[in-house]
């Protein structure tokens, strides 16, 4: 979690490691409250020793705080993920539409007509064993039909 890739033009910025830090504080805060004040883990708190302050719920909110308040890093995250509007918006809107365009768009129509090649049944080595067999199969019965008539011909005919 400490770098995120670069999707769709976005990159980590400070608010960014600023929340995730602040999430896993939260988490770390929590996990010890709860393991800290388990009655069946923890029993008289003779087992992990827990300080006073990481007994109480005020740890807690005070890290919820942290992230949650006007000032918080949940509230600086929001304002730095916004778009300002104006030509440094449209800029990066059309730098996104170019990558878009040349690092998806052209290789998906590629891939499709790849797909189309792969697809084509008419030109298939499927088709060809296929056209292969039925003409084998159509030739053996035509030569069995005629042999049979050679056949019932000169015994027929034989005196």
């Amino acid at each position: 979690m400490n770098s995120l890739p670069i999707i769709e033009g976005l990159a980590q910025n400070t608010a960014t490691k600023t929340l995730f830090e602040d999430i896993q504080n939260f988490n770390t805060v929590y996990e010890r409250y709860a393991a800290c004040n388990n009655s069946s883990t923890n029993p008289s708190n003779t087992i992990l020793n827990c300080k006073s302050n990481e007994m109480s719920a005020d740890a807690i909110t005070a890290a919820y705080n942290k992230l949650v308040s006007t000032t918080g890093s949940f509230a600086q995250f929001q304002k730095a993920m916004q778009i300002p509007s104006g030509q440094a918006a449209i800029d990066k809107n059309e730098n996104v539409m170019d990558y878009y365009n040349t690092k998806i768009v052209k290789p998906r129509e590629e891939l499709e007509e790849k797909m189309q090649i792969l697809k084509d049944v008419s030109k298939s080595v499927e088709k060809d064993y296929s056209i292969k067999y039925d003409s084998t199969m159509v030739t053996s019965t035509l030569v069995t039909i005629t042999a049979s008539c050679v056949l019932f011909y000169v015994f027929m005919h034989i005196e």
